[in-house]
């Protein structure tokens, strides 16, 4: 890995990325903010949250791992639970509590990048990731550290990282998806000259396009992205196996589109996926039996 990349320059370029990012990214993500998408994220939360069986002596403990500006929060937020929201974005966790002035169940955590040092053995009913491992320059020590911090009974619930088929060949379906998206959401050629025309006086396009010229660092801090570099979710699945039980695997299409009907996604949603989500549950500790 060049000096240039090395784990603590990604780490410390993903938290500048997020800062600057964090009072409009929203507004950037429609893949993530509609209708469609937050419908769907809704109904899996259930299903993680129906799952948990960890024994607890007071109320559930949530934990929103790189929490962003609150897409899981705000789901959690809607349980009978105790919520954590970590990221390594002071600005991003301060753009939460901007939009929950006054919400006592909610905890704010800024991350180190490299690990959950600040969260105990053993402490959390729910752990939940959105689009966040590809940020992790070692996301499998991460993983590790998800089935550290879980109480046995506990839920993992990890979503929204590429479906293996996106790096493993061209799916017809897909393209046509891509195709239908694009053309529905294409700028007419003057947008395109103004937008482009813009960039030329901004200062923070051209360090967009240094930073990724020169240094090989993606505008939002993306790291495992790429078909020679991503995701391995055998690998991911490997790590949670070791302590945990398969509870949801699901590969979906996510969409893209604003409009609460979701015409484009709605044709294509049955015949192809980009993205994959997995629930797993901590493993119990085995009761013992004693011979006489």
């Amino acid at each position: 890995m060049s000096i240039l990349r090395t784990k603590d320059a990604l780490i410390s370029h993903n938290r500048k990325v997020h800062d600057s990012l964090a009072v409009s990214y929203d507004v950037a993500h429609t893949e993530i903010v509609n209708p469609t998408e937050q419908a769907r994220i809704s109904s899996v939360m259930n299903q993680a949250v129906s799952a948990i069986r960890s024994s607890t002596g007071g109320e559930l403990v949530f934990l929103d791992f790189g929490a962003g500006t609150g897409n899981l929060t705000q789901h959690m937020l809607t349980y009978q639970a105790q919520v954590i929201a970590s990221d390594i974005s002071l600005a991003s966790l301060l753009e939460i509590k901007r939009r929950n002035p006054a919400t006592p169940k909610l905890r704010l955590l800024e991350l180190n990048g490299v690990d959950l040092a600040l969260i105990e053995d053993q402490s959390v009913d729910l752990l939940a990731t959105y689009s966040v491992l590809h940020h992790v320059p070692d996301y499998l020590a991460i993983v590790t550290e998800f089935c550290r911090v879980v109480k046995p009974g506990g839920v993992i619930y990890i979503d929204h990282e590429c479906s293996p088929n996106v790096w493993i060949g061209a799916d017809p379906d897909y393209q046509r998806y891509r195709k239908d998206l694009n053309q529905a959401n294409r700028r007419t050629l003057r947008q395109s000259f103004v937008r482009k025309g813009a960039n030329i006086f901004s200062a923070a396009a051209w360090r967009r396009l240094l930073n990724r010229v020169l240094f090989g660092l993606n505008d939002e801090g993306d790291i495992h992205v790429t078909a020679d570099d991503h995701i391995e979710w055998t690998e991911v699945e490997r790590v949670l196996s070791s302590s945990c039980d398969l509870v949801l695997r699901s590969d979906y299409l996510v969409c893209r589109e604003l409009a609460r009907d979701a015409p484009i996604h709605a044709k294509f949603a049955a015949k192809c996926a980009d993205m994959r989500s997995v629930i797993y549950r901590k493993q119990l500790p085995a009761i013992g039996i004693h011979q006489v």
